[in-house]
């Protein structure tokens, strides 16, 4: 049976560190920690955080500044603004630098109630992209407020139904890792066929 609930009672959400608290330096200075700054541009929208040492912005922050911002294992990241309020898991182990979220973006710490990838899924969805909508504030650019988020209530499934969800959510995955593989197949074979025919 499906359980109605707040996201405050789910999670806990927290801003991004704020850009002020970042610095850009040549050597690090004592008492500062360089961490990666997860923007926007590293949420996936297969529901995970891209880590490409090309795309990891690299800043150095006062270690007395970063508690409680240094992201952790399961992590959701949602963006704060934008078009696309799209959500990401993030996985420590698979980068090894410390890492935070940017300013546009929310944390949110899964209690024991819910697994992170079915509120992942959730937010994805078209019904949670909707929901995400709904609660948008601003014309020009719309965004997102830690107290709309806190008040939004979601369904949890069973701890079976979630187990399910988390299932699909690897699943898909695949799949669309698989498709990216054949479309780059397919336009590298295009590519030499006409060079060929071209030649």
């Amino acid at each position: 049976m499906n359980n109605k609930q707040t996201l405050a009672n789910v999670a806990v959400i927290q801003s991004g560190l704020s850009a002020v608290n970042h610095r850009e330096m040549a050597e690090p200075k004592t008492g500062f920690l360089e961490v990666a700054c997860i923007s926007g541009n590293n949420l996936l929208e297969n529901g995970l955080v891209q880590f490409n040492e090309h795309d990891l912005k690299k800043v150095y922050v006062e270690q007395s500044r970063l508690d409680g911002h240094i992201l952790k294992q399961y992590d959701i990241l949602l963006m704060a603004r934008g078009s696309n309020f799209r959500a990401a898991l993030f996985k420590e182990d698979e980068v090894d630098i410390p890492c935070i979220a940017s300013p546009n973006i929310f944390v949110i710490r899964c209690k024991d109630v819910v697994l992170p990838e079915v509120l992942v899924s959730f937010i994805n969805s078209i019904h949670g992209q909707a929901l995400m909508d709904e609660i948008s504030i601003g014309s020009t650019v719309r965004g997102l407020s830690i107290a709309s988020l806190k008040n939004l209530e979601i369904f949890v499934p069973d701890i079976e139904r979630q187990k399910l969800i988390v299932s699909i959510f690897y699943a898909n995955i695949e799949a669309l890792t698989l498709l990216d593989k054949l479309k780059e197949q397919q336009r590298i074979t295009v590519e030499a066929s006409l060079q060929q025919l071209m030649a």
